[in-house]
């Protein structure tokens, strides 16, 4: 067999093409290896190998480092992998014309042998190299687009690695603020760059999906790949950035929701702080001035006035009291959420509360005083037009004669008039000067009304004359009795009786029952004032009994009629004070449940969101304050019961007792409703943070469980697919074999993770539906999946590994055996004499070449793939060196067979030549036999004529030529044999 080789080398470009063209044109169908070219550009390196079978060409990249689909796994390194390909593709584009002059220079002996076919020949070949370029370029600009996705996707990572750091430092460093504007725009800060980390995770995700794409679908060509591990080793590196920087982005969303936390309380806390300011502010400037008003107006408008102005300012201050109510709340909340400012909190709002409560009530005695103003000057006016009536009737009685009964009898009752039109009205002139005091400035104009009405009075009554008189005449006892019937009966009638039937409504609000209650108390002070002369009177009328007076039994009957009336006047006053006492404290139970139920309220709808995170003293404080309000709701309860109870036996027709039933059934209905829908509140809120707690735990738990099966499995793998397994394999069949065991013992072992991945992802699926796992759980499930299947691609890999090294190393044994066997041949098979033989052997044996040379190939090619998958497993340079013996082992021994064979080919070679010397010395001995006849049979025979003679002599002639082409063939079998040392025989 032929043989042509022709290489090239290029200094100034790195390039060394060298060319292997097989000579035998009868062979051109099968694939021929034609040539290898090798690029280098740094760490790079492609080697390409054009394949040949008749007039097909096939470019095809026979090695590449690094692999195909190792795209980097760093920004920087994924920049070099970029630039050195780049590089390489202009050093391969540079060279595409001489390959295809080298594919010329392999294929001359084919226009040789087939001259007129070679011009079709070599254009289809040059046609099918084209395509093949093209198709190689294409595969080589489909890395490059992967290597311009890994460096966009490596840039994006690091950007968002870097908005991280930022968002991190930013969280743990980041001071709060000292006023509400500044925690308000930190806050908002906060929530941007959460955006902004969550917007460069998108795009990092985005660009990793899209890179994973790219690799799985230049993956899926197997043109380009060998296997599906190199595939899955090229997406394992970018998934698990992935997964780092998505687990990281979640423990940062913890961190970012514990400082948003942190900031709500802060700006909590400043919003009570801003809040008590402006309340304590207000308080101090705008409540203090209004409350050093004390003028309570001199007369009805002026007072009606005021009372109008009062309202207004109120309607202020009751929101002010709600804004002091809801700061109270908030701080008490935040207290509870374990701030670590709780007892200046707490100091504050104490004290804020106690200013507004204080406040409170002085506005709230100011507003009684201006309501008792209106009604003293409406009793001062009403008064005032009596007396002027009375005056006139006085006037009137100046022509009756003036020691007459009846004029007597007229001026007796004028004079009890004046008493009963002036009664009420001083009455309340005299309690609100005590209230307010005599000498307060803003009581001049009630003090000038009451001093009028008393001149007023007083001046009329001195008119009334004409039944002193008759007093006089009439003994002491009688006018002491008359004096306190008068004085009694006058006041039950105008005062007692009077203000019963003016304070029918007992009022709806906590204001209104306490007006009520505490006027009824001044009438119950009143009422212990007058019951002494009660007492007297009946005395006197017994007294005037036991003396004898004829008007005894009169004034015996008057007086036990009026202390009857007296006692059931008071009787009524009692019953009123203990149903006010009932109403007030109905109004006290509401008041207090109406703050807690507003409390627990607030506290339900702000921590809704944060359940998670809620410490165990705010659980806490929701059950202390629902109890509570429990229990303020038993005693509102029963407090209305009380009332209706009591109220039921009240018989006062004055008394509009339905009005404060109706208001206690309203209220009582409506706590009830409130109730229930705060029930509802509260037990959704107390499902859902013992549910969320529960959850929780059993989720940080799985997933502590589940870290730790991932963690085991990653472990476990190690085990028969370490590196030093790997590089087991280099050390033989038998190395091989024991590998196969103790996977096989490994399997039951590996069932048994896998069986509990299963479960890990059955218990994340059905326990991730039970709550918000904060994106926990997809980021778990990915892990396990992945874990999951390559684990399972491992074990399978392993076993496909372990077969082929068991087949490799079987086909080494039958190499060796088959070598050995030749070898024994060669030794022992004897060279055949005969030409024919010769030649046949020696054909046979170039075929054993080719059938050897094939089983080495394959075996050869099996023993790469053996190591490309070990070195896609990156198991290090150590193990790598000991798998690398395996194609050593192989290069060894087809060296050696290929020694033997070349040996044997040169005997073989030798023998054909000798037994094609040995058959023409068998000639030529007949030749020179056949001339020694010739000569024989001539010798004597000269000739008997000159014809004769000179055809004898020309016969000689020709037998000398003979005899000189005789030793010229007899020299060249000399020569042969004194080269190859044969003898000389």
């Amino acid at each position: 067999m032929s043989e042509a080789r022709a290489s090239e080398s290029n200094q100034e470009t790195g390039i060394l093409v060298e060319t292997d063209a097989a000579g035998d044109v009868s062979r051109q169908h099968e694939t021929t290896t034609i040539s290898t070219v090798a690029v280098q550009a740094g760490t790079s390196r492609i080697v390409l190998a054009i394949l040949k079978s008749g007039e097909w060409i096939r470019v095809k990249i026979h090695q590449m480092e690094p692999d195909m689909l190792d795209c980097g796994s760093s920004l920087a390194e994924s920049t070099i992998l970029r630039d050195q390909h780049d590089e390489m593709l202009a050093k391969l584009q540079a060279k595409q014309e001489n390959v295809v002059e080298l594919l010329g220079q392999a294929d001359t002996l084919i226009h040789v042998q087939k001259e007129q076919k070679a011009a079709e020949v070599y254009q289809a070949m040059a046609e099918s190299l084209g395509e093949a370029w093209k198709d190689l370029n294409a595969q080589l600009e489909l890395r490059k687009v992967l290597l311009d996705q890994s460096v966009a996707f490596h840039q994006k990572a690091e950007d968002f690695t870097e908005k991280m750091n930022h968002a991190q430092e930013s969280f743990q460093t980041a001071p709060l603020a000292d006023d509400v504007a500044t925690t308000q725009s930190l806050l908002q800060q906060h929530q941007e760059l959460r955006k902004f980390v969550l917007e460069a995770s998108m795009y990092t995700l985005n660009e990793g999906q899209s890179l994973l794409d790219s690799i799985r679908e230049i993956g899926s060509h197997s043109e380009i790949t060998q296997n599906r591990h190199a595939t899955t080793a090229a997406c394992y590196g970018i998934e698990k950035m992935l997964e780092q920087l998505h687990d990281r982005r979640r423990r940062l969303e913890e961190l970012w929701l514990r400082k948003k936390i942190q900031l709500e309380q802060c700006l909590q806390l400043r919003q009570i702080e801003f809040d008590i300011h402006q309340i304590t502010e207000w308080l101090a400037k705008s409540g203090e001035d209004y409350l050093a008003q004390s003028d309570l107006g001199d007369s009805l408008p002026a007072a009606q006035q005021l009372v109008s102005e009062h309202n207004n300012f109120e309607t202020v201050a009751r929101e002010v009291q709600d804004r002091v109510f809801k700061v109270v709340r908030n701080g008490d909340q935040l207290i509870h959420t374990g701030h670590p400012n709780s007892p200046e909190i707490q100091q504050k709002t104490e004290m804020l509360a106690s200013q507004c409560e204080n406040f409170m009530y002085r506005l709230d005695e100011r507003r009684r005083n201006l309501t008792m103003t209106v009604v003293f000057f409406k009793s001062a006016q009403t008064a005032l037009t009596k007396l002027d009536q009375i005056e006139t009737q006085l006037t009137d009685t100046a022509n009756l004669p003036q020691n007459s009964a009846d004029l007597a009898e007229m001026h007796s009752m004028l004079a009890n008039a004046i008493i009963e039109v002036t009664g009420p009205a001083l009455r309340e002139g005299h309690i609100l000067l005590e209230r307010v005091g005599k000498n307060d400035p803003g009581a001049q104009g009630v003090s000038t009304m009451v001093s009028q009405l008393e001149q007023h009075s007083a001046n009329l009554d001195e008119l009334c004359e004409a039944h002193r008189k008759l007093e006089s005449e009439r003994g002491v006892t009688q006018n002491a009795f008359q004096d306190r019937y008068n004085n009694l009966h006058n006041w039950l009638v105008s005062v007692g009786r009077a203000f019963l039937a003016s304070h029918s409504d007992m009022g709806s609000t906590m204001a209104g029952a306490n007006d009520f209650l505490q006027m009824h108390e001044r009438l119950e002070q009143d009422i212990r004032e007058k019951d002494n002369i009660a007492k007297d009177l009946l005395e006197i009328s017994e007294e005037l009994v036991r003396s004898g007076d004829p008007t005894a039994q009169a004034s015996l009957q008057k007086a036990s009629q009026l202390n009857q009336n007296w006692t059931e006047f008071k009787l009524q006053v009692v019953a009123r004070l203990r149903l006010a006492h009932t109403f007030v404290e109905f109004h006290t139970c509401g008041m207090r449940l109406n703050n807690e139920m507003d409390s627990l309220e607030d506290t339900l709808k702000s921590t809704a969101d944060q359940v998670e995170f809620l410490p165990e003293s705010t659980l806490q404080l929701v059950e202390e304050r629902w109890s509570n309000i429990q229990r303020q709701f038993m005693q509102l309860k029963e407090v209305s019961d009380n009332f209706l109870a009591e109220s039921s036996q009240i018989q006062e027709a004055d008394l509009d007792v339905p009005r404060a039933e109706a208001c206690i059934n309203t209220l009582t209905q409506h706590f009830n409703e409130r109730g229930e829908v705060l029930e509802k509140m509260f037990t959704s809120w107390y499902q859902g943070v013992t549910a969320t707690k529960s959850f929780k735990t059993q989720w940080e738990q799985f997933m502590e469980e589940a870290r730790q099966t991932i963690t085991n499995v990653i472990q476990l793998e190690k085990e028969p697919f370490g590196p030093y397994a790997a590089a087991d394999l280099g050390k033989g069949l038998e190395g091989t074999l024991e590998q196969q065991r103790k996977l096989d013992e490994f399997l039951p072992q590996a069932q048994k993770a896998v069986t509990e991945l299963e479960v890990r992802l059955k218990t994340a699926e059905e326990l991730g539906s039970q709550g918000d796992t904060r994106g926990q759980k997809e980021q778990i499930v990915n892990e396990l999946l992945k874990v999951y299947r390559r684990f399972q691609l491992r074990i399978t890999e392993y076993q496909t590994l372990l077969t082929m090294a068991v087949t490799f190393y079987k086909n080494l044994d039958k190499l060796d055996t088959e070598i050995v066997k030749q070898e024994r041949e060669y030794q022992s098979q004897e060279c055949p004499v005969e030409v024919a033989k010769a030649e046949l052997l020696l054909h046979q044996h170039v075929a054993d070449k080719d059938n050897i040379g094939q089983f080495f190939r394959h075996t050869f090619n099996e023993g790469e793939k053996i190591v490309q998958r070990v070195r896609q497993q990156d198991v290090g340079e150590v193990p790598m060196e000991d798998v690398q013996n395996i194609l050593q082992v192989t290069e060894e021994k087809q060296k050696r067979w290929e020694h033997a064979w070349e040996q044997r080919q040169r005997q073989l070679q030798q023998n054909l030549k000798l037994s094609n010397l040995k058959n023409d010395f068998t000639k030529i001995s007949g030749m020179v036999d056949d001339l020694d006849n010739q000569v024989q049979s001539r010798k004597g025979q000269y000739g008997t004529t000159l014809q004769s003679a000179k055809m004898t002599s020309q016969a000689f002639v020709e037998f000398q030529k003979k005899l000189r082409g005789i030793g010229s063939a007899d020299s060249e079998v000399h020569q042969h044999c004194r080269v190859n040392d044969w003898g000389s025989s």
